[in-house]
């Protein structure tokens, strides 16, 4: 019998509380994913979705998506939730509503994922990180809104996101990819929902902040370590900022 390598199992022992969670959150997704009606605006958002997935898989010869839409409607919502959503689609050729609810309830995942990560980066309690994913889970505004709200609850998991990499940079338990990976979820959470660039600046000005107290009287290497950090974070940024901002490919 071959072996499970002892890192692996270290890893599930660590995460086994998150890893269970996740499971069952899934376990409630595939038993009611078809309990749900379709949207005023989900007809339109699949649209749109399907026409964003044309763009990036035509590699931008398709353009049609730009044009087609009003400039609240682009405001509002960002391609990349919705083109991610069509690859399974259009993998599996299955079209109905109830797989679109499917795929969309799987993606929030994300959320439960870094919420969990977040509240235990602060806590180190893993009941309480555990009740607060419990409570996001029975809170009816957000659960019954995964499976058919594709432009309010995407910005939630991109935003939960943004607050676990900027907590645990601030708290200084970071590596330089953790700006890399802050920089690639502000990007495409600001393409999402533009209003969500705030996030981002307020994050740059608390660690700039918190920098400076910090590192008043210590040596420039501390100051260039601090540059090439904000370097990585904003090559990353701006690059996926312009992938999935739709008025900057116009």
């Amino acid at each position: 019998m071959r072996r499970i390598p002892f890192n692996t199992l270290q890893f599930f022992l660590k995460n086994k509380y998150l890893i269970f969670l996740i499971i069952t959150l899934i376990l409630v997704i595939l038993f009611t994913y078809k309990d749900y009606g379709v949207a005023w605006d989900e007809k339109d958002n699949r649209i749109f979705g399907n026409q964003a997935f044309s763009y990036y898989s035509s590699l931008g010869i398709d353009r049609s998506y730009f044009f087609s839409w009003k400039k609240e409607f682009l405001l509002s919502r960002g391609p990349f939730i919705e083109a991610l959503v069509q690859i399974p689609i259009n993998f599996s050729q299955n079209h109905s509503f109830e797989f679109y609810h499917l795929i969309l309830a799987l993606f929030s995942l994300i959320s439960f994922y870094f919420l969990y990560k977040t509240v235990i980066l602060l806590t180190k309690d893993k009941l309480i990180s555990l009740s607060s994913i419990i409570l996001l889970l029975i809170m009816p505004r957000f659960y019954g809104d995964i499976f058919n709200n594709s432009k309010d609850i995407p910005p939630v998991y991109f935003l939960l996101g943004i607050i676990y990499y900027s907590v645990k940079i601030l708290m200084g338990k970071s590596k330089l990819t953790d700006f890399f990976l802050l920089g690639i979820i502000g990007g495409i959470a600001s393409g999402q929902r533009a209003i969500l660039i705030y996030s981002l600046v307020l994050f740059i000005i608390f660690y700039l902040i918190s920098n400076f107290i910090n590192n008043r009287s210590t040596s420039k290497k501390i100051w260039k370590k601090t540059v090439l950090q904000m370097l990585f974070f904003f090559v990353s940024f701006l690059s996926f900022f312009y992938l999935f901002q739709p008025y900057l490919h116009i």
